[in-house]
């Protein structure tokens, strides 16, 4: 199993192959930090949540 954002290109040049086209499982991830009263934390907790809502398709 392979995120779509990592085996887009790979599918399209046939270097990979679907076994059984079109199916598919979706998965909530999570981000988990210790601690978030750091500046850095902070800054790349948000970095993250900004990058994920362009690439990740939302789970209803």
């Amino acid at each position: 199993m392979v995120p779509d954002v990592q085996s887009d290109s790979w599918l399209k040049s046939g270097k990979v192959v679907e076994l059984v086209e079109g199916n598919t499982m979706d998965i909530p991830l999570y981000w988990h930090i210790w601690n978030l009263r750091a500046s850095l934390s902070r800054e790349l907790t948000a970095a993250l949540q900004i990058q994920a809502g362009k690439v990740l398709t939302p789970i209803n």
